[in-house]
């Protein structure tokens, strides 16, 4: 059984939040000709790194936006 592809009907954009965006676009089934909304994250590619000490305890810091401490963000360059 091959499965049809569903035909996007439009989208708008949601959320811009500066790293991503967040996009909401619609879809008829194929199947059932209903209409469906599905919600996308466009992001640029990235890596989350987690620093970790020789013992392999996480290393955190202050974060004053979350409120809570938080793992070390990652640093920006790396040596081989």
């Amino acid at each position: 059984m091959s499965l049809e592809p569903w035909a996007r009907l439009g989208g708008r954009e949601v959320c811009d939040c500066r790293v991503f965006k967040v996009r909401a676009d619609r879809f008829c089934s194929p199947r059932t000709g209903e209409t469906h909304e599905f919600f996308v994250i466009d992001s640029p590619d990235w890596v989350n790194l987690v620093a970790l000490t020789d013992e392999g305890v996480s290393l955190r810091w202050a974060c004053v936006a979350a409120r809570r401490a938080l793992p070390v963000a990652p640093p920006r360059h790396f040596r081989e």
